[in-house]
């Protein structure tokens, strides 16, 4: 029973080492993954984008993976319930609008890489527009001038994008690939099919 106990436990100990590993994978700045840095966007806006500059194009995976977040039901529940939960509580659930506010802000770090922020491009794809469009320059906006400074570089990955399962979503991929003109000739056979 001991054997069998320290044997799971062994085992449990390499998993999350693993897990512990995997998650702090990639490139770093000042000994910090970029996940870290994309996070802090929220927190220490100069000093994030100042250590994304420097991490340079390796970034941009984390940053993809930030715009394109989303929350499900369970947390929109949560939200919803918070101001009748404990402040200690509350204050641990994820906000619609800090979320909004971190994907707009990667948005623009992702700007300043140009072409080299190609990889992100299904993730700006799929920025859906918000309150923040309509009153002024919001994820959605900055992921149009995001997507038309990427360029031609961001052709493959349209045309990946024009397979996608979502009609909206393969709309707009059309649709900036429309911005291409005669650049975009590659994408033709993937226009006919979609």
């Amino acid at each position: 029973m001991k054997r069998r106990f320290a044997i799971v436990g062994a085992v449990a100990l390499i998993i999350m080492s693993a897990l512990v590993f995997w998650r702090n994978r990639g490139p770093r700045y000042e000994g910090k993954p970029a996940g870290y840095w994309v996070e802090q966007l929220l927190h220490d806006n100069a000093k994030a984008h100042q250590a994304l500059q420097k991490i340079g194009p390796a970034a941009v995976p984390a940053l993809a993976e930030a715009v394109s977040r989303r929350r499900g039901r369970v947390w929109a529940q949560l939200e919803a319930w918070r101001p009748k939960l404990p402040a200690f509580i509350a204050r641990k659930i994820p906000r619609r609008a800090l979320d909004q506010l971190l994907q707009e802000r990667a948005i623009e770090v992702l700007y300043q890489f140009g072409p080299t922020a190609a990889p992100a491009v299904p993730a700006l794809v799929g920025v859906e527009a918000s309150l923040n469009d309509f009153i002024g320059f919001g994820a959605a906006g900055l992921a149009r001038a995001t997507l038309l400074q990427i360029g031609p570089a961001g052709l493959p990955y349209l045309i990946r994008t024009l397979q996608s399962n979502d009609p909206k979503i393969r709309a707009k991929a059309a649709s900036y690939i429309g911005y291409l003109g005669p650049e975009a000739g590659a994408a033709a056979p993937a226009l006919a099919k979609a």
